[in-house]
């Protein structure tokens, strides 16, 4: 089983977009995360929803959540409202986030050297060649997983 076997599509966002945008892209596709993009269209890496949340809450709500029921929707509002203003670009450069690199894997590559990759890289997706304009080909550690977990046959000695 090779990668384009096993590929999927993922979004794209710019380093130009807000971190709003990026976040409700990351939302409405049920996503850990979007790749991020530079102006040419080549993924630069990966920001993810923790990565949103981190940005968004006070420090105080990190070091105690008990604290977080005390607030109303109000308070989301006003924690999510400088999200709009910032792009991804900003909070990269200015170390807010921590762009996780996203490795590139060739369409032929196996699934064992596509784990390799992911694993060596500390990443849980990898594109498959090239990067297109709106999105990216990837590859996923849950879906190489599978697909090893297929190619292995039933496991032995399952619980019930």
């Amino acid at each position: 089983m090779r990668a384009r076997d096993i590929q999927v599509e993922t979004p794209m966002i710019s380093r130009r977009s807000s971190v709003a945008e990026a976040s409700r892209m990351i939302a409405d596709r049920g996503k850990i995360g979007v790749v991020v993009a530079d102006d040419r269209g080549t993924p630069l890496g990966m920001i993810t929803a923790l990565d949103v949340f981190r940005l968004a809450l006070p420090d105080y709500l990190l070091d105690d959540s008990s604290l977080a029921a005390t607030l109303d929707e109000q308070a989301i509002e006003e924690l999510i409202a400088p999200l709009r203003d910032k792009t991804v670009a900003e909070v990269i450069a200015d170390q807010a986030v921590r762009l996780r690199p996203v490795p590139t894997v060739d369409a032929d590559a196996t699934v064992l050297e596509i784990a390799a990759v992911l694993v060596s890289a500390g990443s849980m997706i990898a594109v498959v060649g090239a990067a297109g304009r709106d999105g990216a080909r990837v590859v996923t550690l849950p879906i190489v997983l599978d697909a090893v977990l297929n190619v292995a046959g039933p496991a032995s000695g399952e619980h019930g």
